[in-house]
């Protein structure tokens, strides 16, 4: 994996095929007010702490402005939330109304809004 200034370069290949190696780029989302706000956030920063393949990405759910953050070094499984992905959601006025683990929402039985 290699992070560029607007996303994440991913190679899959293996060393037991002689297969070339297959990339593919997972673009963040153009910088807005709302990604910006939620990189500010103490929960956040901790969050990109740690991250070392982080995508932002943003999405107006609903009313809502959402930003969700992943770290690709750990893929989903089939059917299963992606681990450590952490989503900030912002109301209309632009007030953080949710933010954490995006986990939760299954653990609580909900699907993911997608």
């Amino acid at each position: 994996m290699i992070r560029m200034p607007d996303g994440v370069w991913v190679a899959r290949f293996r060393l037991t095929e002689a297969a070339p190696p297959e990339y593919e780029f997972f673009a963040d989302s153009p910088a807005n007010e709302f990604i910006a706000r939620a990189k500010e956030l103490r929960s956040v920063k901790t969050y990109l702490w740690f991250a070392r393949f982080p995508v932002a990405r943003y999405e107006e759910r609903n009313g809502q402005h959402v930003v969700e953050i992943s770290d690709l070094r750990f893929f989903p499984r089939p059917g299963r939330p992606h681990p450590f992905e952490f989503r900030v959601v912002f109301d209309c006025e632009g007030n953080v109304v949710k933010e954490g683990w995006t986990v939760e929402d299954w653990a609580e039985g909900r699907e993911r809004d997608r």
